[in-house]
């Protein structure tokens, strides 16, 4: 259990550099100054400007941070020999795995958590905004990350940092045109099985896309947030498991 926290506290502390940490406190003032701009030019649309460009903005920055940081982790561990180091030590795989994934989800909770703070806290000086809405779908969108970087994981385990960015960047993608491939598939012979394949396998990351809906959040089921908790909770699973699965077989 000790050595269990211990990477998780070093996984933590490196995704959280300085370099990270600065490059994410400018991306979130210029988020919040674009925002805020594109709020004062539209016409009597300001507070709905500002919502839907934050819950827009918000996940996808966190989410282009925290997937580039994971793998840049992964990197810069392999270049400088700490990976293989690590598994070594009289260290069982699942620990590694498991703590390298909380280091990096919590190092995530960090950045979106600032960078909403960043964000709709300059907004709400100027506007009206609705904050418990905002937050329940900001939720969802944590709810995605989670998925995300378990993917993450599961695919440095299997190739390359880079390749692995680009794979998760690829579920991001697909996972909210999953409904579209499907329909598009449904009718075209072969292609259906495809598509079958694509819409069951990967996650429907479009049920966490709240920004249609926030003005209704808070009247949509308590049972709604907890069934998406339930479907990220599996996919955080099947990854992780995945990787540990890759990782017992793979000399890094």
């Amino acid at each position: 259990m000790k050595a269990f926290w211990a990477l998780t506290n070093l996984t933590i502390k490196t995704a959280l550099s300085k370099r990270m940490f600065w490059l994410t406190l400018s991306l979130a003032a210029l988020l919040a100054i674009l925002i805020l701009m594109m709020a004062t030019i539209s016409l009597d649309q300001n507070t709905k400007i500002v919502i839907d460009f934050s819950l827009t903005g918000i996940p996808l920055l966190t989410i282009m941070i925290s997937v580039v940081a994971s793998a840049y982790l992964v990197l810069a561990e392999q270049e400088r020999g700490t990976l293989l180091l690590l598994l070594t030590k009289p260290i069982s795989r699942a620990t590694f795995i498991i703590s390298k994934y909380l280091g990096l989800l919590i190092a995530a909770s960090i950045t979106i958590f600032i960078i909403s703070l960043m964000v709709l806290g300059s907004a709400s000086f100027v506007y009206n905004l609705p904050l418990g809405s905002i937050t329940l779908a900001l939720y969802t969108s944590w709810l995605e990350l989670a998925i995300l970087l378990a993917g993450t994981v599961f695919f440095a385990a299997l190739t390359t940092p880079i390749i692995s960015t680009l794979l998760t960047f690829g579920i991001f993608v697909l996972g909210h045109q999953l409904n579209l491939i499907f329909f598009a598939t449904s009718d075209k012979g072969q292609l259906v099985w495809l598509g079958k394949i694509i819409y069951y396998t990967l996650p429907n990351l479009e049920k966490y896309n709240l920004r249609e809906i926030y003005s209704t959040a808070n009247s949509l089921p308590s049972s709604f947030f907890g069934w998406a908790t339930i479907y990220a909770l599996i996919y955080v699973i099947i990854f992780n498991c995945l990787a540990w699965v890759l990782i017992r077989k793979r000399e890094w």
